[in-house]
């Protein structure tokens, strides 16, 4: 029996589990996506377990991105990965170019650009700055049920998102000697 939850509750909740942390830090944004990273920890390491339990171990690292970018993907997103690229050192990306979760992310005009500025003559990078680090938390709970999912799987890496060109979004997955 196949369990589902509407996709518009799932984001509402990743929304509001977002909202907390930020309240729960406070000031201190560096913090924001170490708790978030964690979370989403356990979430990819629970959902790779349920995946992988009944097949056969992966012959090699490629064989486990690919299973990451389809049969994972689907079990979270509804949809494949769009794209894997590798390049053949330890470094690959997972390339979603409509990410389900950020596909209805919106942000102010005033956080859309850079230039935007109450002076005239200098232009103010805060907006900028405001709009990174609101995707920064975003992707931070992406990232770590990606993490989770591929150490659950054996693979110690490191792992980071690009959403600068919404809804698409790339994860930089480094993986570390073992």
């Amino acid at each position: 029996m196949t369990r589902e939850v509407n996709s518009c509750l799932v984001e509402y909740l990743h929304m509001e589990i977002v909202s907390y942390v930020q309240r729960l830090v406070g000031s201190n944004f560096d913090a924001g996506p170490t708790v978030l990273v964690k979370l989403g920890e356990s979430v990819g390491s629970a959902v790779v377990e349920r995946l992988v339990k009944d097949k056969p171990l992966f012959q090699d690292t490629l064989s486990m991105f690919r299973f990451i970018c389809k049969e994972f993907w689907i079990a979270i997103f509804r949809k494949q990965a769009d794209n894997l690229r590798t390049n053949n050192k330890g470094v690959y990306a997972i390339i979603d170019s409509q990410f389900t979760w950020l596909s209805h992310m919106s942000f102010p005009a005033d956080l859309v650009t850079a230039t935007t500025s109450t002076s005239p003559t200098k232009p103010s990078l805060e907006p900028a700055t405001r709009r990174t680090e609101a995707l920064v938390l975003y992707t931070s709970f992406f990232c770590g049920v990606v993490k989770g999912a591929l150490e659950t799987l054996g693979l110690k890496c490191d792992i980071a998102a690009d959403a600068s060109a919404l809804p698409a979004c790339t994860f930089t997955v480094r993986v570390r000697n073992q």
